[in-house]
């Protein structure tokens, strides 16, 4: 296996951490069907998903991590490779600097890996469609998007990202790549009001009804005043 190593990086920031299903722990990689490979990762909550055009892989596998490659990996011009039971951190160009090595990183049975194209099956169609609001979002994984972010966006850039609702999730995309997005799942007991519940309660609250609460407001847009 040999991927571009920043890319490896940051889809491993959304591995599971401490979790009784091994699989999780770790970050999955396949061959693309049409050349390259696939990286992905998930903790159950997230799904990250890339796509590495020039990487190579000979069958899927699930390789374990650790926060010294992950760091060498994140260096611009470097690569992760597998072979001989290692997981190596090499410069793109030379090939024979090796940053780190990693003693049996490979996961046994990568089919239990979470089928992650069903979740994603209809990305593209849904992509076309109008953005909606989200539910509410765990902020550590926000936190997680937005270094994944800033780790794949070109030195000099400014890290964008763009988000949509999808059912019970949100997908988020990084700038113009097409090779990089993040599925990351509601919280649950979202009790959120929509954003219009919301604007209706300012707008009663602009006319100085400055005690009514998103209760008070019917399903019409009338504002009753709170009880003194």
């Amino acid at each position: 296996m040999r991927c571009h190593g920043q890319l490896f990086a940051a889809v491993a920031l959304f591995q599971a951490d401490d979790d009784p299903r091994d699989y999780l722990q770790g970050v999955f990689v396949e061959p693309h069907p049409l050349g390259g490979v696939y990286i992905a990762a998930t903790d159950g909550s997230q799904l990250c998903v890339a796509v590495d055009s020039i990487g190579e892989a000979d069958a899927p596998a699930i390789y374990r991590t650790d926060p010294a490659l992950l760091q060498a990996a994140q260096a611009s011009g470097m690569a992760v490779v597998a072979e001989r039971g290692l997981l190596l951190v090499r410069h793109v160009d030379t090939e024979v600097d090796e940053r780190i090595r990693l003693a049996d990183p490979e996961i046994e049975d990568p089919g239990r890996f979470p089928e992650w194209r069903q979740v994603v099956r209809n990305l593209f169609a849904v992509r076309s469609q109008p953005l909606e609001p989200a539910g509410a979002l765990n902020a550590h994984y926000l936190a997680r998007i937005a270094k994944a972010a800033k780790l794949i966006t070109p030195k000099k850039s400014i890290p964008s990202v763009q988000t949509m609702a999808v059912a019970a999730a949100h997908i988020s995309y990084f700038g113009s790549r097409d090779d990089f997005f993040v599925v990351t799942m509601n919280m649950r007991g979202d009790q959120l009001r929509r954003p219009d519940d919301v604007l209706r309660w300012v707008v009663g609250a602009e006319r100085g009804l400055f005690k009514t609460r998103p209760d008070d407001v019917d399903a019409d847009g009338v504002v009753t005043p709170a009880e003194a």
